[in-house]
């Protein structure tokens, strides 16, 4: 079997990587599936109070967000982060990851782990 990053080429393996190392934190994922379901124009936004975290400290997230996973997502270009607010929005490559998120919703019963949290 030929391995899907070397017949995508070098740019589009490095890209699909990346998608992949994006979507491999629940965190990350759950804000994309938020961003996912709201469309840009009406509660297109999200803050970090927006996020429900389970059992999770809420301080403990805030600072995860802020220091680790809005910096990958926005050096993907999966988000626009207002770092001032807190505040991400869809951001220029989103869509190159939107039909990875929309496969794993509709096959989540299916896919271990990989449905979206509660927002």
């Amino acid at each position: 079997m030929t391995d899907p990053t070397e017949t995508a080429g070098v740019n589009g393996g490095h890209r699909l990587n990346q998608l992949f190392e994006v979507l491999s934190h629940p965190f990350r994922r759950q804000v994309l599936f938020y961003l996912c379901e709201h469309t840009p124009d009406s509660e297109g936004e999200l803050t970090v109070g927006a996020l429900k975290t389970g059992g999770d400290d809420p301080d403990v997230l805030t600072i995860q967000l802020r220091h680790l996973h809005f910096p990958k997502l926005a050096n993907a270009g999966y988000i626009e982060w207002e770092e001032s607010t807190d505040t991400v929005r869809r951001g220029p490559m989103f869509d190159e990851v939107e039909p990875f998120l929309r496969l794993m919703h509709d096959h989540r019963d299916e896919l271990p782990g990989v449905g979206p949290r509660t927002v």
